[in-house]
């Protein structure tokens, strides 16, 4: 899932698409040993969701909290 999320996220030019695909590599990576990567990436794509006022984005902080 990782590598699938990393592919959208290089070859699309869709900010949404991009961003979204940026939440679940960071997803996937959660689920592995590479738990600060995950975290990098998920606030990254966190800040592009909210910029891009995208529903994902705000669901998402729930799942932080």
């Amino acid at each position: 899932m990782a590598t699938l999320a990393d592919h959208f996220r290089r070859s699309s030019a869709h900010p949404v698409v991009r961003a979204r695909s940026a939440k679940m590599h960071a997803y996937a990576l959660a689920q592995t040993m590479q738990q600060t990567s995950a975290l990098e990436l998920l606030h990254q794509a966190l800040e592009e969701l909210i910029r891009l006022d995208d529903e994902a984005g705000w669901a998402s902080l729930t799942t932080l909290a």
